[in-house]
């Protein structure tokens, strides 16, 4: 039996701190979450040594950007649930490879326990 592993991206509706990149793909069985892959940013200024003789500090403007492939679980009510993270780096393609491997193993599992609750032997 083939399981497909392949999500349903689509651009997401952005606030303002997400700088309008975002993906989301809802998980293919309707009782689990979906996947998140957004683009981070981090801008930070780096204060080094300019010059070791005469002593000067030249700070520098340092911006990290970097993917993050997120499983948001489902959610329960009075429950809260941290998203797991999958991938964190440069590479939009290896964050959305993180999230669809995911993806795969648990409709895999999900499979599998479904075949045996319908297929349980009597005891």
């Amino acid at each position: 039996m083939m399981i497909d592993g392949s999500l349903d991206w689509q651009r997401g509706q952005y606030d303002r701190w997400d700088k309008g990149v975002s993906w989301f793909a809802p998980h293919r069985d309707a009782s689990e979450g979906r996947y998140r892959l957004r683009l981070h940013f981090r801008e930070y200024t780096v204060h080094m040594l300019g010059n070791l003789i005469d002593g000067r500090y030249e700070p520098r403007n340092v911006v990290e950007r970097h993917w993050i492939a997120e499983y948001d679980h489902p959610t329960e009510p009075g429950v809260i649930i941290v998203p797991s993270e999958l991938y964190r780096g440069h590479d939009l393609r290896a964050a959305r490879r993180a999230a669809e491997k995911h993806h795969l193993e648990s409709r895999r599992k999900l499979a599998w326990a479904r075949y045996h609750r319908e297929n349980d032997p009597p005891c």
